[in-house]
């Protein structure tokens, strides 16, 4: 009685042992590059990772970016706000003391004459 690896052997005309032979090379010719590959894997998902947490910290020092910058504006505002304030306020100042000395002269002019 011939078995099913025998007929296949006859079918292929293999007389024992040759297709296990092939077999075997093929494995050990494609082990290295799956280990090299299995490697690569490793590299690329530890890769992907720092990527991942580098990403994360840059949105993170955007964020905080963006709120600071927001902060600043306000306070410049708030400071130009005051600057104006104060600019307005020596204008009257300034203002003030001219009309006192008109009406101070008019007041002279009256008792002079």
């Amino acid at each position: 009685m011939v078995g099913p690896a025998q007929a296949t052997r006859a079918v292929v005309g293999d007389r024992g042992g040759g297709a296990d032979a092939a077999v075997d090379r093929r494995c050990a010719a494609v082990k290295p590059l799956r280990i090299q590959i299995a490697d690569s894997s490793k590299r690329l998902a530890g890769a992907r990772s720092e990527l991942a947490k580098l990403q994360q910290q840059v949105e993170q020092r955007d964020r905080a970016g963006s709120e600071q910058l927001r902060a600043r504006e306000a306070d410049l505002k708030a400071r130009l706000a005051a600057a104006e304030s104060d600019v307005h306020r020596a204008q009257i100042d300034l203002v003030a003391p001219q009309d006192m000395a008109r009406q101070l002269a008019a007041i002279l002019q009256r008792f002079r004459s």
